[in-house]
């Protein structure tokens, strides 16, 4: 098994990672260091599958990084860690420099780094069958990089094709949240936490809507566990009533409109019961998802994990908005329960 090498420029982060990923170096072998030439140093010369940097790192950003490598490396997988910042413009640095895959900041959990990297060693050990092939067909060095470049690409043309829609997704949530927080006359100290509302859709549609490979049974069952709070009797449960196979460009639409709600509900409620109910009619995925808020209920009054009620306004004014704008028609509550939502997506043809 190929080892990883983790290029982070602050020695702070490192030793955190590797608290982190104590427990994974028992089986690989983790390369760290603050320096990129020494980064280099170690890939042209030790077993190198995984190579995991920050977008900025000093001397040199990732996609300059990345072109150290590329032509010499085409096996390698490049995998970046940054923060929620400027959405469009990492969007690009990950077509421009072939990462493979996005860890977004903040991070408190080991797996938070072990899953993609595992992902990662899976990917190389794939590149590294494919240029066996590759390489036995063409017999050129020049042809065999052009070739499996082609062939990676297959593994991006997801995110340029989201890149166009999370343009215009981003510009409400981020776009929006200022002027409803304004027109709200929320108080600086209580927005942030409509921020981090914000930030959690994101890193959602980033690394589960624009990265997502699992197929549908894999990706219910993560999301049911996410949501899944025992002690305080809340849960997600999700009920695909569709006989055929959802194709994968489908799955993320439809789990992520089950996300929104669901995210709406865990932030705002101290207890949620959500059931979402996945339908197909004439060309259309239907999804209906409602929450009961009686299971909030104490002596027939709500009780909120977010007490104020500007915020929980704002929140679902967001839901709403991204309900609508990623979705061909949606309809998000009513007087008696604003904790419902009805959300269509186009089938393939």
């Amino acid at each position: 098994m190929a080892d990883v090498l983790i290029l982070e420029p602050h020695q702070g982060s490192l030793e955190k990672y590797k608290n982190m990923l104590h427990a994974m170096e028992s089986r690989i072998k983790i390369w760290y260091t603050a320096l990129p030439e020494q980064a280099m140093e170690w890939i042209n010369q030790e077993d190198i599958g995984v190579v995991i940097t920050e977008d900025d790192m000093g001397i040199m950003n990732a996609l300059e990084f990345s072109d150290m490598f590329r032509l010499s490396r085409p096996d390698l997988v490049h995998i970046l860690m940054t923060e929620v910042v400027d959405i469009p413009y990492i969007l690009d640095v990950l077509n421009r420099a072939n990462i493979y895959n996005i860890i977004l900041k903040p991070f408190s959990f080991a797996e938070d780094l072990e899953k993609p990297i595992n992902d990662g060693i899976k990917e190389h050990e794939r590149r590294k069958r494919a240029s066996g092939v590759i390489s036995n067909m063409q017999g050129s060095a020049t042809n065999f990089a052009q070739e499996f470049d082609k062939l990676r690409s297959e593994n991006y043309k997801r995110t340029r094709d989201y890149s166009n829609l999370y343009t215009a997704f981003s510009g409400i949530v981020h776009g929006n949240l200022a002027t409803w927080g304004d027109k709200l006359s929320i108080p600086e100290e209580e927005y942030i936490r409509a921020k981090y509302f914000v930030q959690d859709i994101v890193k959602h549609y980033v690394t589960s809507y624009i990265f997502s490979q699992q197929d549908f049974a894999e990706r219910k069952k993560q999301m049911e566990t996410e949501f899944l709070n025992e002690a305080h009797q809340s849960f997600l449960k999700i009920q695909n009533n569709i006989d055929s196979n959802i194709p994968q460009n489908k799955i993320q639409d439809i789990l992520f409109s089950i996300y929104l709600m669901a995210h709406l509900s865990k932030y705002i409620l101290t207890q949620y019961q959500i059931i979402a109910n996945i339908d197909y009619s004439e060309g259309y995925y239907v999804i209906r998802i409602q929450c009961d808020p009686k299971c909030s209920m104490i002596n027939g009054k709500m009780v909120y994990a977010e007490q104020n009620e500007k915020i929980r306004q704002l929140m679902h004014e967001i839901v709403d908005a991204c309900l609508k704008k990623v979705f061909v028609k949606s309809m998000k509550g009513y007087k008696d329960n604003p904790f419902v939502a009805v959300a269509t997506t186009v089938a393939v043809d």
